[in-house]
């Protein structure tokens, strides 16, 4: 997914600087990227692309499966060799 606009940009070699570096109020691009990296950890790409007259370009790239975690225990907990849901999921509905 890719989000552009046609504002002013900035500086390639400031984008790190101006979108995410630490201060008293994180700019949304930071908190995004945190976000991100507490569901998919290193599984993501979040790139930032900028070019001073012409825009700024957001991509991000995240997995079709995560590694999600139901109750702290790992999905394939409740999947059978077969990929069939586990019998002791199923008489949980």
């Amino acid at each position: 997914m890719s989000v552009t606009d046609d504002g002013k940009g900035v500086p390639a070699s400031e984008i790190e600087k101006v979108f995410f570096e630490q201060r008293p109020r994180a700019h949304a691009l930071l908190l995004l990227r945190r976000r991100l990296q507490e569901l998919f950890g290193h599984s993501f790409t979040f790139a930032v692309s900028s070019e001073v007259g012409l825009g700024t370009t957001v991509t991000v790239r995240i997995p079709l499966q995560p590694p999600y975690e139901v109750v702290g225990r790992s999905l394939e907990q409740f999947v059978t060799e077969d990929g069939e849901l586990a019998p002791s999921v199923l008489s949980h509905k």
